[in-house]
């Protein structure tokens, strides 16, 4: 891992703009899109300000990864281009690459096992048991995810189950005992006709135990399904469409619903009772430059004006590009990935930063400035 400053890293270290509440002795994992595709994962302490290193060298990441539910691994995918598309381990304490593969090497031996399919990879969950990742896959006639053994390291098997949006897990309970995997995704139903689909699977044996059509037939193929995200306490899914829902595992109803404001990811605090929703646009516009935020019930609160706050060093007139937020594990302080995405559109280039923002009084409290576009944090610790 190099030093800040080090010319390989091109990153540099923002002054603070406040004092740094006390207990934040953080480390933040962001990933970046650089144009060397040698190290798009910067590893941050919020704390100083200081960006201490990179985790590689890898290829662009192409997704937010997925935590095995020890917390002690890190699963990503990796691209340069299709031949040499990457499953990679990370070890969450060390930041150092426990493993890594080549997707072609798992398709070629899950074909050998007469599973002809195609891994996308850029979606992912690990099972509660922590022994399989479930990774976006395609057959011929087909869409669902392939179940990888962690242990092993080959494709065990393929689920047709829809075309995979998201994925996320749930530990355990005493209403779910073998815990569960939460899908969101699109079926087709008629020619040009899609509709938005969430599951419920058994955590063990992946069998759907649950089964709720979340949006109306329509041509967008997509189906408006952006996301699924479990509540802190694992007795909830928000699951995110053209609404924003909140889904009651226990007894498997939609209970709670509000409108979905923007194209960006719902994270929620540590203690459960906000929910947080960055904004990062669309290819034609930068969004609103807000944080949306609610309370556990979908109930909307203020939002968070990060054009107000932080604005862009470069074009301070335009809404800032909010990538996605989580809190610290403290919960004194939001985390903030800005920045526009590696495709642009709308004209104006804005550098990516990560910021430090008060919880309670939303305050700016450092803006650490990052290299390469399209920021996201995909590690607190």
């Amino acid at each position: 891992m190099a030093l800040c400053g080090a010319a390989l890293l091109s990153l540099s270290c923002d002054s603070a703009n406040g004092p740094v509440p006390l207990g934040t002795s953080d480390l933040l994992v962001v990933s970046t899109v650089m144009r060397s595709d040698s190290a798009p994962l910067a590893v941050i302490e919020p704390g100083s300000g200081r960006i201490t290193g990179h985790i590689g060298p890898l290829p662009r990441l192409t997704n937010r990864g997925a935590l095995s539910p020890d917390h002690s691994t890190l699963y990503m995918f990796a691209e340069l281009d299709n031949p040499t598309s990457e499953l990679v381990a990370i070890d969450s304490r060390s930041l150092q690459i426990e493993w890594r593969m080549r997707i072609a090497t798992l398709e070629q031996q899950a074909l050998g096992d007469s599973l002809p399919i195609a891994i996308g990879g850029d979606i992912m969950s690990v099972t509660p048991d922590g022994k399989r990742l479930l990774l976006n896959a395609t057959e011929e006639n087909a869409a669902g995810f392939a179940i990888f053994d962690l242990s092993a390291r080959i494709v065990t098997g393929f689920d047709p189950l829809v075309s995979i949006v998201d994925l996320a897990s749930l530990a355990p309970s005493t209403d779910l005992p073998n815990g569960a995997v939460l899908v969101a995704g699109v079926r087709q139903v008629g020619p040009a006709l899609y509709t938005g689909m969430f599951y419920v699977l058994d955590g063990a044996t992946l069998a759907v135990r649950d089964s709720v059509t979340v949006t109306p037939p329509t041509d967008d193929p997509a189906a408006g399904m952006q996301q699924v995200l479990p509540s802190a306490d694992g007795q909830f899914a928000y699951i995110v469409g053209p609404q924003q829902f909140r889904y009651d595992l226990t007894s498997r109803r939609l209970t709670d619903s509000t409108p979905t404001p923007s194209y960006g990811w719902l994270s929620m605090s540590g203690d459960g009772n906000t929910l947080y929703r960055s904004d990062f646009g669309t290819f034609d516009s930068p969004g609103s430059g807000n944080i949306f935020v609610y309370d556990a019930d979908l109930v909307p609160r203020a939002p968070i004006d990060i054009s107000q706050i932080a604005p862009s060093p470069d074009a301070p007139e335009q809404p800032v590009v909010n990538d996605n937020a989580a809190t610290s594990p403290d919960g004194k302080l939001l985390y903030v990935a800005v920045g526009t995405p590696e495709a642009g559109g709308y004209g104006v280039y804005e550098p990516s930063r990560l910021l430090v923002i008060d919880r309670t009084t939303y305050a700016l409290v450092r803006s650490i400035s990052l290299a390469g576009s399209s920021p996201e944090i995909v590690l607190v610790r």
